[in-house]
């Protein structure tokens, strides 16, 4: 007779125990996929211990109520390999969620698990025991064309050593480009994991990584959770982007730091690949920051001071400089692009005798202004019997206004008087795509002008359209917001302004800042990655102890005069993140955050946990969460400077789809973490536990 330690595969709330005791009367093996009772009910569960009954009398002895047997087993060999099993036991303990939860993102459909015969069932490789080294993240910052032929190469010597490899990307739209690169230099189909994949190609997939026939695993955050069986390298590129922090779908887990931990149980190599470091890992990296080839010199960049050009009395989006740069580059034939991180005309529709906006019915947002153009409109169209790609007549399809709410979808027609007075005298407010678009054609008649956003292009088709078109020329000046950027390495434009980097400054998020940087260093490279093409080769030749293992810290810049201008509008121009760009010190904008960072105990000097109630009455998830803000006050009173807690307080949209929202902060020390469970195992259940954030506005 045996004693079994199984995690039932189901969400089983925390605190409550998520590892449960079954009797058995055969010696199965650790990993293997099992059939038990649980309360009234049969679920799978993963066999994590097995002891003989005369190892675990004392357990028996102790046990208060009665043992439940088996009832019988799925597949008798390891469905996880031991590092996987150890990664899922941290993962939960770690972000605080059920462990059958985390398991099942682990895990294909259980039913397509029975009876499979895992071709490396027995293999030593299959056995691999975690370590306990704690092997530092190699840091690679360069330009793209740079960086993704390092990764390249860095790939091809784990290929040579037997060991498979984990290239993880931050959007479903990065995996094509990267799969075709794949497939050219290696001759061999990398196995493709993402969110959209069907629960038969997600099995089949899985099947592939298990058995050791996949050597590179290419995904979004699913792929690090693929069961590889000999892996020796993870890459995670694009490392700063927030879409690695799971947001959408429990658990709440962020792929960057679970491959930090895999790598560590593994003793794998591991690269974190990004032109804009994170805060975080900039911060505690240990090993130098590689970067290679960059241009020559970075484009002049001029700041402009939105605050003169109001007193001057000029109140379009583009200040006197713009408007002028623009059309000495029209003149000389030149592509100009226009950044706005907006879609629509205008952010709410204003009452100037009430002074009240239009809000949404479901959310308590102001409506957005949107012209009404049709999805697609101003995508451009290849007419099939020419070589010429087409530009659809813009300035005819912005008859009447529609509004919107970017959050629920709600949608209703621009009313001519205000709802609240019945006034006429309704104004827009704030700017978008297309008032931008609107105020250019004004400025520029002539100029064939295209936007790029969700509303006009909703389809990757569309997106390439308008790359075309402006590859062949036929599009001037391009609108866009930051879809702009899924277009890279393939865009290059002769000129960038960003229209106004304000809303994404001001946002209050001790992110923003950051983000409003890498936005900045993103749109800058797309000046000078012209220049890059054909450089990077070089620089691998140079740098080969890299890829090889060894990190190194290279830079290989110059100072020729003479590139593309960049431009940014702003009401504040002496903000860090500005200066730092205007004068191509990143440094200056790192050491300038990490001491804001530091004052006001964020991360990386401390870990955030967003606790979050959602309610459609506003009283009763009030009441809720002062009642925890007072149990959280009683637990932390032996240890008030290592925990500061924050509200509560409505959250920065208080109401989104008829539900209220209230929120609670909290910054630990990251000393305590290990002990965190403990004090959260305080909160109800229908409370959400989000641990390290990316975003603290929602």
């Amino acid at each position: 007779m045996y004693l079994a330690a199984i995690a039932p595969i189901t969400a089983i709330p925390r605190p409550n125990p998520q590892i449960l005791t079954y009797f058995t009367s055969k010696k199965l093996a650790a990993g293997c996929l099992v059939m038990v009772p649980l309360f009234k009910r049969q679920t799978p569960g993963l066999v994590l211990k097995i002891k003989s009954l005369r190892q675990a009398k004392s357990l028996v002895k102790q046990t208060s109520y009665g043992m439940r047997p088996i009832s019988y087993v799925i597949n008798s060999q390891a469905i996880l390999p031991p590092a996987q099993i150890q990664l899922a036991l941290w993962t939960s303990q770690y972000y605080f969620a059920p462990l059958g939860r985390v398991l099942k993102s682990f895990l294909p459909d259980i039913k397509k698990l029975a009876n499979i015969n895992f071709g490396l069932a027995s293999s030593p490789i299959d056995r691999r025991q975690p370590t306990t080294r704690n092997p530092q993240p190699a840091n690679l910052s360069s330009d793209t064309a740079s960086q993704n032929e390092i990764i390249i190469q860095t790939i091809k010597h784990a290929l040579d050593t037997n060991q498979q490899t984990i290239l993880l990307v931050p959007e479903i739209h990065q995996i094509k480009k990267w799969q075709i690169d794949i497939e050219k230099e290696f001759n061999q189909t990398p196995v493709i994991f993402h969110s959209r994949l069907t629960p038969k190609q997600y099995f089949l997939n899985w099947l592939m990584v298990r058995n050791n026939e996949a050597k590179i695993i290419l995904g979004t955050r699913q792929a690090i959770l693929a069961p590889a069986q000999n892996l020796g390298l993870i890459i995670i590129n694009d490392e700063h982007s927030p879409f690695y922090k799971s947001y959408d779908q429990k658990p709440y887990l962020n792929s960057r730091d679970v491959a930090l931990k895999l790598a560590e149980l593994i003793d794998a190599k591991i690269i974190l690949a990004s032109a804009t470091p994170s805060i975080e890992t900039h911060q505690n990296s240990t090993s130098p920051i590689v970067q290679p080839a960059t241009c020559n010199s970075q484009p002049p960049t001029q700041v402009i001071d939105l605050r003169r050009e109001i007193k001057a009395g000029n109140y379009l989006l583009l200040s006197r400089a713009l408007q002028q740069k623009i059309s000495d580059l029209l003149s000389q034939k030149k592509q100009i692009l226009l950044f706005i991180n907006r879609k629509g005309t205008a952010s709410a529709l204003l009452c100037h005798d009430c002074g009240q906006t239009i809000n949404c019915p479901n959310c308590s947002v102001p409506l957005i202004t949107h012209q009404n153009y049709r999805p697609g409109v101003m995508a451009l169209t290849r007419d099939p019997s020419t070589t010429k790609v087409e530009i659809p007549e813009t300035r005819n399809h912005t008859s009447i206004s529609q509004l919107a709410c970017h959050h629920c979808n709600y949608q209703q027609p621009a009313p001519t008087a205000c709802p609240h007075c019945s006034s006429h005298w309704l104004k827009t407010i704030g700017s978008g795509t297309q008032k931008l678009l609107a105020q250019t054609q004004q400025l520029f008649p002539r100029a064939k002008i295209a936007i790029l956003d969700k509303t006009i292009a909703p389809k990757p088709q569309d997106e390439q359209k308008i790359l075309t078109a402006w590859q062949d020329n036929q599009i001037d000046i391009l609108v866009s917001t930051a879809l702009i950027f899924n277009l890279a390495p393939d865009f290059t434009a002769d000129f960038i302004s960003i229209v106004n980097i304000d809303r994404q400054l001001n946002l209050p998020d001790f992110h923003a800042a950051e983000r409003a940087w890498q936005t900045l260093k993103r749109l800058q490279r797309l000046l000078c990655r012209s220049e890059l093409v054909g450089r990077h080769a070089e620089f691998i030749s140079r740098h080969s102890e890299f890829i090889s293992g060894s990190s190194i810290n290279a830079v290989d810049s110059g100072s020729e005069p003479g590139m593309t201008t960049f431009l940014i509008q702003s009401y504040n121009p002496k903000n860090c993140a500005i200066q730092a760009i205007a004068q191509n010190n990143d440094q200056l904008f790192y050491r300038q955050e990490i001491k804001n960072r530091a004052h006001f105990f964020y991360p990386p000097f401390s870990h955030l946990v967003k606790l979050t109630i959602k309610h459609k009455n506003n009283t009763f998830a009030k009441e809720q969460a002062q009642i925890l803000k007072a149990k959280l006050d009683r637990a932390i009173i032996k240890v008030p400077d290592k925990i500061k807690i924050l509200g509560p307080a409505p959250g920065f949209i208080p109401k989104i789809k008829n539900q209220y929202i209230w929120q609670i902060i909290l910054k630990t020390d990251p000393k305590i973490m290990p002990k965190l469970p403990i004090l959260l195992g305080i909160i109800p259940k229908f409370w959400l536990i989000d641990i390290d954030p990316e975003n603290l506005l929602s």
